[in-house]
């Protein structure tokens, strides 16, 4: 008889654990018993026994204890051990526990042969994978790794389960050899010790959470696989690791702590040193304390980046590792100042930082690296437990701080000044901190303004150049260089920043820099350029605001992390051609952020008009304040939008209605944001915007304000250089010959993307007695009297096959099926709701597009879709087009530079579609006219061969001598 189907036993009574295990080795087939199996581990181990995702896929896992692997047949045991085995690459454990249908047994991790450890070590494969094929492969050492077991009981094969004491008896035995297995300390790696600290922040006063980081890294440097926690008897917030004070523990968590640290271990793999573990300190604060970071504006700059930019100072000032004294006055975590494998290898450092918990860990870090023994001075020192804000103080008095700092150690400040920082980003008006911790010295103020005191790095540049300056004036040695991270903002020539330009421009001299990818090497919102940039003082000030040296910046915003950390900064040969093959490149165009042209607000001769407007005295107090519908949450914010009884409607940025003062009606209005960062703000609408409004009241003026919305929502959809991030639109440097294509795109845009529409305020709405009142859609190409019928639509025709023609034909396509919608009322009713609907909604043929969508998707009118689509796809199209025309040098130039254009986003594909073959041939055509205009006897006949020759030129140009 087959012994297997013996296996049958009546478990009744038995304690439901062993029970549900008992059933899983009679039938492990079986799912709901294998879930069995699982639940009498986690019944014995209780939160400890994890499985599967939190166990690296294995089947169950008590960490440093043992890992689990449950087969089926009895004959898989062996691929199930080795399985198990190979779970150690990612998982800490003594011992191995095998289940098998009518087979159980433990073995001690040591007691495998190194020879099959080895060869799991080999293999990358799957851990199921490995064990099956190594099972092969040792098949031979099969019957001596059984004999090898701590636990296995042969009776299990046979007729003992009928026995239920017996049962119980074999299964306890099994219990009290697993526990007492010796267990192992598990590792911290640089790939785990994010997941140990939200376990250490358990034990740690909650009200402080960065000092859960702070304990970390003070064990750091001597917790390994024989470390004991010794806690005090005196105070029972305090423990100490071989000497090394840990603070700030929960009184009544002490005891488990201790047992926490006793299970744990720092590990370090070949390649790596403590050093990796200080690189990621941003990761340990956003662990415990997501919010610090953010609220203090900090963000840790990347060590290979860190690493790229001292080779740039290295190239420009050689000598400056040993013949400056370095000081980073926002510190970090010291990824600039401690980077001593670096090519610059900076001999002395002065570090501060307001916050003392970043200047512990940097004081630790350097301390941990005997290279930088003698070779640093913290400022304050650490068991002052206080920071140092670098903006609260005169000029005077911070040299005097740090003088005196360098006197305790016998040192004197007989060096130049070399400020190396990333200061902090941060602005005084983020709403992300509840209060600014930076004072600003009034000193500081003078020379940057009010306004640009807001950006905290500001701050930094000008209280540098004013201890720079008191340095010069102290006769202190007076080749100062500043060495500095920022946002590139204060690099363009927006007024905000026009004093501190000014001040850094008359003591310093530019000597190079580069912009990066802010989001690629920060821990940032969004995409935007910082710039690295190097800045010698000058020998002797003149009263000039003139810089020498042209502010040019090398833009490598295409550069990742991956390849900077490829390369091998230890190697100055291998570094030096990495690094200039990197600047070499053709996308590493030089770019200047201070361009000397027409911004597009200047262009249009328009003055900005807006409806959010401050409260005045007598509304002050008053809940419903303004023009916006009774319902609205916003008739209580602090500012105003509108008038309640106003006899126009404008329009919020969501496309709710709002009544304000008289106003030009039936026009096409915009918000045309002037900023590239802020291009996808741009908005057309039927009425006045809340703010930064534009309108187009005839044709001169739809040209300029269709030109500027036109670019700006074409590169919010394609995308621009990076570089140009922080600068302002300019007029676009439109050829005369180019103008009419221009225009029609424009126009083209503008009429498929616009998100006008005609809507009804009610009477008695916000206020009793307010009238009603009507907005009508300017851009609808079905009411002759509208501004588009009346004033664009000229400029485009049926029978053109220009990809802004078709686009246009798109449109009438799509408003010619929506009018067949009228043929027996004049209007449909609207039971759904939508934000331009203030009340009952009610739609007629002229309706705007994005309502005549809304109806489609509402209604699921499936034609009216698929014409929307079609819209979507030439719309689409015509910006690309219109993109490369932007770009091209030989068309509209945008930016001024073929190479510029060459990468504008990684995320935009680089292949580009060139405007169409008809534009190419007005674009000849034109040229040609324009050029033979004015030669006599140019007649029609003359004007036909014209365009056959511009259409040979772009269709055959091989063939045309």
């Amino acid at each position: 008889m087959d012994e297997r189907k013996e296996l049958k036993v009546t478990t009744t009574n038995l304690p439901k654990h062993i029970d549900g295990f008992i059933r899983y080795l009679s039938h492990p087939n079986e799912k709901a018993n294998e879930d069995l199996a699982i639940s009498y581990f986690r019944y014995l181990f209780q939160e400890k026994f994890t499985r599967q995702e939190d166990a690296s896929r294995s089947d169950g896992y008590v960490p440093g204890h043992f890992v689990l692997e449950l087969k089926g047949k009895i004959s898989d045991w062996y691929a199930g051990l080795i399985q198990g085995l190979a779970y150690k690459k990612t998982l800490d454990f003594a011992v191995v526990v095998v289940a098998a249908e009518g087979f159980l047994a433990i073995w001690r991790v040591d007691d495998i042969p190194d020879e099959i450890q080895e060869a799991i070590l080999n293999k990358k494969s799957a851990p199921s994978k490995i064990g099956k094929e190594l099972a092969l492969s040792f098949k031979h050492l099969k019957q001596k790794i059984l004999k090898k077991a701590i636990w296995h009981d042969e009776q299990l094969h046979g007729l003992f389960l009928s026995d239920k004491s017996l049962v119980i008896e074999k299964i306890k035995s099994f219990e009290k050899r697993l526990n007492a297995c010796k267990k192992v300390r598990e590792k911290i790696t640089i790939n785990n010790f994010t997941k140990i600290l939200k376990i250490m922040a358990e034990y740690f006063d909650k009200t402080q959470p960065i000092k859960t980081v702070g304990a970390f890294y003070a064990m750091i440097y001597s917790w390994n696989e024989h470390s004991i926690l010794m806690l005090s008897n005196r105070n029972p917030t305090t423990a100490t690791l071989d000497g090394e004070p840990i603070n700030y523990l929960i009184p009544d968590k002490r005891i488990k702590f201790k047992e926490f640290v006793e299970n744990y271990y720092v590990s370090l793999s070949e390649n790596e040193n403590m050093d990796d573990f200080f690189a990621q300190y941003d990761k340990a604060l956003d662990t415990v304390d997501k919010n610090f970071r953010i609220q203090n504006g900090i963000f840790f700059t990347d060590l290979d980046l860190s690493k790229f930019a001292m080779w740039l100072v290295k190239q420009n000032i050689p000598d400056l590792g040993k013949n400056y004294i370095v000081i980073d006055p926002a510190c970090g975590s010291g990824n600039l100042v401690t980077n001593w494998r670096s090519p610059l290898q900076l001999r002395h450092k002065v570090v501060s930082e307001i916050e003392p918990e970043l200047l512990y860990a940097v004081e630790k870090r350097m301390k941990g690296d005997t290279w930088h023994n003698g070779k640093f001075t913290v400022v304050p020192k650490v068991e002052e437990a206080k920071g140092l804000n670098f903006l609260d103080k005169s000029a005077q008095q911070y040299i005097e701080i740090i003088n005196n700092a360098l006197t305790e150690k016998g040192l004197k400040f007989n060096k130049p000044i070399a400020f190396l920082c990333n200061p902090p980003y941060r602005g005084d008006d983020d709403r992300t901190a509840e209060k600014p911790n930076y004072e600003v010295h009034t000193s500081i103020i003078d020379v940057i303004s009010e306004e640009a005191k807001a950006e905290r790095y500001c701050c930094f540049l000008a209280q540098m150049k004013l201890i720079c300056d008191h340095a010069a004036k102290s006769n202190l040695p007076d080749n100062s260089v500043l060495l500095l991270f920022t946002k590139s903002g204060w690099l363009t020539n927006r007024l905000t920043f026009d004093s501190l330009r000014r001040a850094i421009f008359k003591s310093f001299d530019f000597v190079d820099g580069i912009l990066v990818n802010g989001k690629e090497f920060f821990d940032i919102k969004g995409k935007f350029p910082i710039a690295f940039t190097i800045w010698r003082y000058k020998e002797k000030l003149d009263n000039s605001s003139e810089n020498k040296n042209p502010i040019l910046l090398k833009d490598v915003t295409w550069m990742t992390k991956k390849q900077l950390k490829n390369f091998t900064w230890d190697n100055e040969e291998t570094l030096n051609k990495a690094c200039k093959s990197l600047l070499a490149n053709p996308l590493s165009i030089s770019v200047s952020l201070d361009k000397k042209v027409t911004p597009i607000r200047d262009w249009i001769s328009q003055k900005q008009k807006m409806f959010q407007r401050s409260r005045r005295k007598d509304e002050r107090g008053n809940n419903k304040v303004g023009g916006l519908p009774a319902k609205d949450k916003r008739l209580d914010n602090k500012c105003a939008y509108g008038e309640s009884n106003g006899l126009s409607i404008g329009f919020m940025d969501d496309l709710t209605p709002c009544r304000i003062k008289e106003s030009t009606d039936n026009i096409p209005w915009f918000r045309l944001n002037a900023q590239f960062m802020d291009c996808n703000r741009t908005r057309c609408f039927s009425g006045r915007p809340d703010q930064k409004g534009y309108c187009a009241i005839d044709y001169e003026s739809a040209v300029k304000v269709f030109l500027w919305y036109s670019i700006s929502r074409t590169f919010a959809s394609i995308g621009y250089p990076l570089w140009a991030d922080a600068l302002l639109l300019w007029a676009p440097p439109i050829l005369k010959n180019f103008e009419n294509i221009a225009i029609k795109y424009a126009f083209a845009i503008g009429l498929a993307e616009n998100e006008c529409v005609e809507t009804i305020f009610p009477a008695n709405n916000p206020i009793k007695n307010a009238p009603q009142i009507y907005c009508a859609n300017p851009m609808a190409p079905t009411n002759p009297d509208s501004f588009w019928s009346k004033i664009m639509a000229a400029h485009f025709s049926k029978s053109s096959e220009s990809l802004p023609d078709q686009l246009v034909k798109a449109v009438y396509l799509f408003y010619d099926e929506w009018n067949k919608k009228f043929k027996v009322n004049p209007e449909i009713p609207i039971s759904y709701q939508r934000q331009y609907f203030v009340d009952k909604g009610i739609l007629k043929p002229t309706a705007g597009i994005i309502q005549i969508k809304d109806f489609a998707k509402e209604m699921n009118d499936q034609t009216l879709l698929e014409l929307y689509a079609n819209l979507q796809k030439l719309l689409k199209e015509t910006k690309q087009s219109f993109y490369n025309m932007l770009i091209d040098t030989k068309a509209i130039n945008y930016f001024g530079n073929s190479k510029e254009t060459q990468l504008i986003d990684h995320d935009i594909p680089k292949k580009h579609l060139k405007y169409d073959v008809f534009e190419k041939r007005l674009i000849l055509a034109s040229m040609i006219v324009n050029s033979l205009s004015k030669s006599k006897g140019f007649g029609r006949t003359k004007f036909a061969k014209v365009f056959y020759i511009a259409d040979m030129l772009c269709n055959q140009p091989k063939q045309i001598t």
